[in-house]
């Protein structure tokens, strides 16, 4: 028997810490949930036979227990809205809203969305990524076509505009074209002057040829004929030929295993995204084969299409989804559309370095920070200053240290493998030069921290600017101090390695590392 419809699907999710605590959640009108990032948890949805269920384009396996089957999954390293959808056996679809939220050790959930927003003002393609956890985007312009937001858009409104256009076909428009056609001399509502010439009809007028049938004789004649290509048939044959290309190339990038650089990420996800863009593609190829796409010999955007389309509601629901579906834009105003965060230890990296940039500019003066192309190394963000003593201060996000030596004339290189710390400060002063390195890590738990100094101590003893070691290596923590011993001036004058914590809104380790910053701007920690 098929699942109704109306059927109440019922999401029932427990964390397996509190097995006997469940969270219930009805279809899509409902609140969503709210789960803690780096907990598991099992779900359920006992109401509805279950064929598979999927998070964020992944796949959930099953798993049996003596109260039916259930499926287990662990909100990581993300924070933000989270697409769960549940397929039943006879291909019927519910979509819940669940919410995963930050750890309350790391940062709280308003701390962690002020976060996202700042980011967001700033440059708002640094939040995109390919976590599980997704946030609604704006839709003004942007640099690029990202194919994360290509296929987000298209997810969203794909489906909806093929079903609009279904419904634009039952009733589409059409007009009516002057053509010519042959008819018998009685349809004839005039005679031109040419066609009396014809002695055929001078014969049968004459009566000279009394055999012939008057009605038998055939004409040219104008008529009007209905026909589908039309200003609006062609805009959106237009829309529907940019929205097949589009999908296919997509598929063609997750295919090839191009679609992102995260090769892991496109793998889990490849299946469900190839499945939902082929049927996409063949609902297209249909339609194209059908009135009135079938009768449109040239698409074309107008004045006279979309005048045309706004006067239909049918066709103005179907333009709305494909304009929606086919936008690339992420700035402006959020909008409907859910798009791919970076996972939340991605985002605190981000916004440290916007923030600690916000933070130097009021403390060191009236400073204004330029986008420049760095001599030290390629990084993803680089911006420079110059301080009121004539210091040129550079800072660089996600900088690239070559392996073994300095390549393509840059002075930053590894002597050991390839290394990326997230935050680069560079002085240059009368032809001195020295470096630090701060590398946020969304970490808490004294276990945690310890383990990622790891990264202090690699930085310290592989980074090179030319031949000089960084002046400082040092973690910047979200939450309260776990490892107090690393953090006083004195253990990072003698080890040259440490951490700050509490770098976050309205903390403690934001002041603390600027004022650090200031010291070593003025000299102090230089390495010998």
């Amino acid at each position: 028997m098929m699942t109704d419809a109306s059927t109440c699907w019922q999401l029932h999710i427990a964390s397996t810490l509190n097995p006997g605590e469940t969270s219930i959640v009805r279809d899509t009108d409902d609140l969503p949930l709210s789960l803690r990032e780096n907990y598991e948890y099992e779900i359920r949805i006992p109401s509805v036979p279950i064929h598979s269920l999927f998070i964020d384009d992944v796949e959930l396996q099953p798993r049996r227990s003596a109260h039916g089957i259930y499926y287990r999954w662990s909100a990581g390293f993300f924070a933000g809205q989270v697409e769960l959808l549940a397929v039943d056996k006879h291909g019927n679809e519910r979509q819940f809203p669940v919410c995963v939220v930050p750890q309350a050790s790391k940062l709280g959930i308003d701390q962690f969305k002020s976060m996202v927003e700042r980011v967001r003002t700033f440059d708002a393609s640094l939040l995109l990524g390919e976590a599980a956890a997704t946030a609604e985007f704006g839709v003004g312009s942007s640099a690029s076509v990202n194919n994360l937001v290509a296929y987000s858009r298209i997810k969203k409104f794909g489906k909806n505009f093929v079903q609009s256009l279904e419904a634009l076909i039952k009733a589409p428009h059409q007009t009516l074209r002057s053509t010519y056609q042959q008819v018998p001399l009685s349809a004839l509502r005039h005679i031109r002057p040419a066609q009396l010439t014809d002695r055929r009809l001078l014969a049968a007028a004459l009566g000279l040829d009394v055999e012939a049938d008057v009605n038998s004789l055939q004409f040219m004649a104008s008529a009007a004929a209905p026909s589908f290509d039309t200003a609006a048939n062609r805009e959106m044959k237009m829309l529907l030929r940019r929205f097949q290309t589009t999908v296919r190339k997509l598929i063609v990038l997750i295919e090839s295993g191009k679609f992102s650089p995260d090769k892991d990420e496109q793998e889990v996800r490849a299946q469900r995204r190839l499945d939902l863009l082929r049927s996409l593609d063949v609902s297209a190829s249909n339609l194209m084969r059908r009135l009135p796409f079938s009768a449109v010999l040239r698409p074309a955007t107008s004045s006279a299409g979309l005048t045309q389309i706004a006067a239909s509601p049918t066709y103005s629901r179907a333009h709305r989804q494909g304009i929606c579906m086919l936008r690339t834009g992420i700035y402006g105003d959020a909008d409907a559309t859910q798009i791919n965060l970076s996972p939340s230890w991605g985002i605190y990296e981000t916004w440290c370095f916007i923030h600690l940039l916000d933070q130097l500019q009021s403390e060191l003066g009236t400073l204004q920070w330029r986008k420049v192309k760095s001599a030290a190394a390629n990084a993803e963000m680089s911006l420079s200053t110059t301080l009121p003593c004539g210091t040129i201060v550079e800072a660089l996000f996600q900088a690239k240290f070559n392996a073994e030596k300095p390549v393509d004339g840059r002075s930053a290189w590894s002597v050991s493998k390839e290394r990326y710390p997230d935050f680069v400060l560079i002085a240059r002063n009368r032809g001195t030069t020295r470096f630090m390195i701060l590398d946020a890590k969304y970490r808490s738990g004294r276990g945690n921290v310890l383990d990622g100094m790891e990264s202090a101590h690699i930085y310290r003893d592989s980074l090179r600017l030319d031949e000089r070691r960084p002046d400082l290596c040092l973690l910047l923590l979200p939450g309260a101090t776990d490892v107090p011993s690393l953090e006083t001036p004195e253990f990072w004058r003698t080890h040259r390695v440490g951490a700050i914590s509490e770098f976050s809104i309205d903390h403690d380790g934001v002041l603390k590392c600027v004022r650090l910053i200031q010291t070593w701007l003025s000299g102090s920690f230089t390495d010998s």
